[in-house]
């Protein structure tokens, strides 16, 4: 799993999308991911008061998120919620500009 994560991360980062990645902490040993949604939140915020985007596309059902989300609007940005069919969320869904609904069968391996 660690390494299909670290080929999408290099897929991504190849076609220039920015990878914001969080930090790993271990608890009743297991490790989670921490972090992620606070910076995402910060960039959406920084990009649109820097106007560096027109439209945001969201990978992310963190509903954690909402607030960044609202104030881009405010800012006139798009914001796109981005999920798979049958496990969209509807707060994202309600909040931002608009959804894609995508299909796991036509994502390439």
């Amino acid at each position: 799993m660690y390494s299909q994560q670290q080929s999408l991360f290099y897929g991504l980062e190849k076609q220039l999308i920015e990878v914001y990645k969080g930090y790993m902490l271990k608890n009743n040993g297991k490790y989670h991911e921490k972090g992620v949604d606070v910076r995402i939140a910060v960039e959406i915020i920084k990009g649109a008061l820097k106007n560096e985007y027109k439209s945001c596309y969201l990978f992310s059902s963190d509903t954690d998120i909402i607030p960044a989300i609202l104030e881009a609007k405010l800012a006139g940005k798009e914001l796109v919620y981005v999920g798979f069919k049958g496990n969209m969320s509807r707060a994202m869904m309600k909040n931002c500009s608009r959804w894609v609904e995508i299909e796991e069968k036509n994502l390439k391996a």
